[in-house]
């Protein structure tokens, strides 16, 4: 399969007991994200859990040092301003996020110094596909830290099941239109 070789394969039968397609598309996601709605920086309080926020990013700055170090973004949208802060992966986040640009921040509200805040939140360029949101709810499948360190998180287990799903489909259709086609 696309973007599974022989160590990659490896890893998915030690770590997760998947060892054929099968076993992929019955790896179930543990939960699903709702992404389907962009909220405005305005209507955030402390008591919401998680959200989505879409606006043009601001500066973008390291600040502190050695173990005390953490990324520091703002987020504006037409109704405010909210900070996004990483502590973790700070030089490759840093690399991805460009300021000036439109983005969707999805993460854990939180809030520090009476401020409200993002932090960790998942990036994604804003375009006008997206603007309102994911028409879909996102699954969050489970996996282990020595996948993740192989690039192989949740996002990716799902997206390879999603491919497998589509070639499936594509592969399946000439038959099963042929079948409809003569109950109809």
């Amino acid at each position: 399969m696309k973007g599974v070789g022989p160590q990659r394969a490896d890893l998915l039968k030690k770590e997760l007991n998947i060892f054929t397609f099968k076993d992929l598309i019955e790896h179930f996601p543990f939960r699903h994200v709702d992404k389907s709605k962009v909220s405005l920086i305005a209507d955030i309080t402390p008591q919401m859990e998680y959200v989505q926020v879409g606006g043009k990013l601001l500066n973008v700055a390291v600040i502190g040092h050695k173990g005390a170090k953490r990324l520091v973004a703002g987020l504006k949208d037409k109704t405010g301003t909210i900070e996004l802060v990483w502590f973790q992966g700070i030089s490759w986040v840093q690399k991805i996020l460009s300021p000036g640009q439109l983005y969707l921040a999805y993460g854990r509200v939180g809030l520090f110094q009476d401020n409200i805040q993002i932090v960790h939140p998942e990036m994604e360029p804003w375009t006008p596909e997206n603007k309102d949101g994911k028409n879909f709810l996102e699954p969050v499948y489970p996996t282990t830290e020595k996948l993740r360190a192989r690039g192989l998180a949740g996002k990716q287990i799902g997206k390879l099941t999603s491919h497998y799903l589509n070639w499936l489909a594509k592969k399946m259709c000439p038959k099963i239109c042929r079948t409809m086609y003569w109950i109809i």
